[in-house]
């Protein structure tokens, strides 16, 4: 009826939806044993576009690296040598995750 308030009248509209935060991931792996091979690369890069914030950890493994494995990326454990073993890295991981709604792994 014209004149009359609504019941629900007085909310505010809704905020506009913001896009759900999404990160897109690769790791390289000393090998495809899930028991045993560790990362040793991780890649995280934020949005779909290429203009979000990116990061890479190289992580030193406790493990060797396959043959085939380094066949595939590329890397050494020579390249690895200087690097910080995942511990190091731990912490910082799970809060990049953690500000995601959205996480889409690519390997």
């Amino acid at each position: 009826m014209e004149g009359t308030l609504w019941l629900f009248d007085w909310r505010p509209a809704p905020a506009p939806r913001a896009e759900p935060s999404l990160i897109v991931f690769d790791c390289e792996t000393t090998g495809i044993d899930f028991a045993k091979d560790q990362v040793i690369e991780l890649c995280v890069q934020h949005g779909l576009d290429g203009a979000g914030p990116s990061r890479t950890w190289r992580i030193r493994p406790s493990v060797p690296i396959h043959p085939a494995a380094q066949a595939i990326h590329g890397i050494s454990m020579a390249d690895l040598e200087d690097c910080p073993a995942f511990g190091a890295y731990a912490d910082e991981i799970v809060r990049v995750f953690a500000t995601a709604d959205v996480i889409v792994g690519y390997n």
